[in-house]
């Protein structure tokens, strides 16, 4: 929403009514130094913060044109807003700035920084989203001072899902960084379409937890969570046939946690950097009810992951038809034999798998260091395609046909290795860097396998072709099928298991390559 903005704070007063206002007002008046707004958008959590007398208002916009188009919006009084002397606009990454910044703050506020459409259509299911992760609350927790709150502020999907992930990753992080009893430092409501966690760098004090019981029984909102919480105060107002809320919240702050999310009928499993789809809600066993209920239950499942199955379908079809078919209906009309070589079409196949399993999990993690997909796509393919090349270029003058493959492979397997080990780290050391030092360091991550990666390819293709030059053709043929293949079997693996998982099948595939290429120089294809 954009507020109107002409320095007179009288107008904001409706603010006292909002459900995210809570955190503001669990605050001392006198505690209130500095508070950050995670992702500024139209500006209504800074004029919260000017509302509620904050000293210092730190703000981060992940979109820069935001802000330019509202200065250039003369009405909306943004350029009084961002030049007053309170406060702090910085146009970088959320996730970014959370690792970057030294400062602490009595109050975060992260409010509805998705739109409501993605939240409830699914669309944003096969999306790497580094906000809601683990790392990332974790992250957030840290910049609160002693007397600080987090608040978070999302729209409520229905069955719920949203929400409750949000609790399960909130809580897991509590508990990673010595939060001893989460339950103490957790206030959580609900409005009709939206619902507010509330924790606390310190237990919830008695008159904290008045002051929000107050504040959701005059604005008729419903707690579903706070430490003592009994059965009357719930489902008063806004009823639901089940108090799911309260039943989760309870459930994912007990030893019955891990059980709780596998039962349930949505993914609500935390997500992390290595499978940082938060959107993902989509579970095999959903097929069922989709089975039993129709299409009209697809809304409710996170249809985005659907439709990467489904596509998965014609995309086999249309590769058989223009890939493989033209070459067997060439050698039929050329009246041409290929004999079927089972190392042939292993190792070819085993290539087109394992390259794409390198690249597309790659492409996604250095979202997370270098901050904008359109950075981490143009980036990490352009140098992979570069590298992959040079190293196809060099590769028979560097290695011999016989056991140069397997040497080669080994080299890959031991990068990929590192990779699995050690990447996860290095970003986060990186992620402090200026954006000119993330793109260089990118660079040197991606080329230095990228140049191994193009040499067994053209290395057993031109071999293969001193042999027996038919074959050459089926090779290429079975490498470009599952090179199409894997790209979607790559984001499927990595939504339900994580980027390492995909990068550990990439390995296993090259160093497998690797061993069949040993039988080339003894075959006779």
């Amino acid at each position: 929403g954009i507020i109107p903005f002409d320095n007179d704070l009288t107008k904001l007063s409706f603010f006292d009514y909002l459900p995210v206002s809570l955190g503001y007002q669990m605050i001392h008046q006198e505690q209130r130094s500095n508070c950050l707004i995670l992702g500024a958008s139209g500006g209504s959590g800074i004029l919260r913060g000017l509302y509620y007398q904050f000293q210092k208002i730190d703000a981060v916009e992940n979109l820069a044109d935001i802000s330019k188009v509202l200065i250039q919006y003369e009405k909306s009084g943004r350029e009084k807003l961002y030049n007053h002397p309170n406060i702090q606009l910085y146009h970088q990454a959320i996730q970014s700035f959370i690792r970057e910044t030294k400062k602490k703050y009595n109050l975060i506020e992260l409010s509805l920084v998705d739109s409501v459409s993605s939240a409830y259509s699914g669309v944003s299911a096969l999306q790497e989203n580094f906000l809601y992760t683990e790392q990332s609350f974790q992250a957030m927790l840290n910049l609160l001072d002693e007397q600080g709150v987090l608040v978070i502020h999302r729209w409520l999907t229905t069955p719920p899902r949203d929400i409750l992930k949000i609790m399960n990753i909130l809580f897991l992080a509590m508990k990673q960084i010595g939060y001893s009893q989460p339950d103490q430092h957790v206030f959580a409501f609900r409005t009709i379409q939206t619902g507010t966690i509330i924790i606390s760098k310190k237990p919830l004090s008695k008159s904290q937890i008045n002051t929000a019981i107050n504040f959701c029984k005059t604005r008729l909102f419903d707690p579903f969570y706070y430490s003592g919480i009994q059965q009357s105060e719930i489902n008063q107002y806004i009823k639901l046939k089940k108090p799911y809320y309260y039943q989760a919240a309870q459930t994912l702050l007990s030893q019955e946690q891990k059980q709780f999310v596998n039962k349930y009928t949505y993914d609500i499993r935390t997500a992390t950097t290595n499978r940082p789809y938060f959107y993902h809600f989509f579970k095999l066993d959903l097929m069922r009810e989709i089975f039993n209920y129709g299409t009209s239950k697809i809304p409710f499942t996170e249809w985005g992951f659907l439709i990467l199955i489904i596509f998965l379908f014609p995309i086999l079809i249309l590769s058989v038809v223009f890939i493989i078919l033209p070459l067997f209906f060439y050698q039929k009309k050329q009246n041409i034999k290929t004999p079927f070589k089972f190392n042939v079409f292993a190792y070819f196949t085993l290539l087109g798998i394992s390259f794409f399993m390198i690249e597309m999990p790659l492409i996604q993690k250095f979202v997370y260091l270098l901050s904008y997909p359109v950075y981490s796509f143009s980036i990490i393919l352009g140098s992979l395609l570069i590298s992959s090349g040079l190293g196809s270029y060099w590769s028979e003058k560097l290695f011999s046909q016989a056991k140069g493959i397997l040497f080669v492979t080994i080299i890959i397997g031991i990068i990929i290795t590192f990779y699995i080990l050690f990447l996860d780290k290095m970003i986060s050391l990186a992620l402090k860097w200026p954006i000119s030092f993330r793109i260089a360091f990118s660079l040197l991550l991606i080329m230095l396998p990228g140049f191994f990666m193009g040499i067994p390819f053209p290395l057993a293709l031109s071999y293969l072709k001193t042999v027996q030059p038919e074959s050459a053709k089926w090779a290429l043929s079975i490498n470009g099928f599952f090179s199409v293949i894997s790209t979607i079997l790559a984001a499927v693996i990595a939504v339900f298991c994580g980027f390492q998982v995909v990068l550990i099948i990439a390995w296993v595939g090259y160093l497998t390559a690797g061993l069949i290429s040993l039988s080339f120089k003894t075959s006779k294809w």
